[in-house]
């Protein structure tokens, strides 16, 4: 939810200066979004099962970005360039409030 945040924050960015600083949270958060997600999965996830989880999370991760840039493309065509972080970063927000509902039941 927070790299959707920040991916948002930068699709309301009006300089360079302030787009700067949106970026280097961005990279921030995503240095320690990576490992976080890895040393969850190897302490969560277990033994034998191991190898499939990551090779469906890594092909679900590739995924992903073919459909972001399709997405991308269609808000490009019916809204313009601009409207891209903005949009995905609400859509971002969302799915990690779905995903951490549906952890909670």
């Amino acid at each position: 939810m927070l790299f959707g945040l920040i991916w948002m924050c930068f699709g309301l960015t009006s300089n360079y200066i302030q787009g700067m600083i949106v970026l280097i949270l961005f990279g921030i958060v995503g240095a320690f979004s990576g490992p976080y997600e890895r040393t969850t999965m190897q302490h969560e996830v277990p033994d034998h099962m191991r190898g499939r989880i990551f090779a469906t999370w890594q092909t679900t991760y590739s995924l992903s970005i073919q459909l972001g840039a399709f997405l991308s493309g269609v808000i490009i065509t019916l809204f313009g360039l601009r409207w891209v972080p903005i949009i995905t970063g609400m859509m971002e927000i969302l799915l990690g409030v779905l995903l951490s509902c549906c952890r909670l039941k």
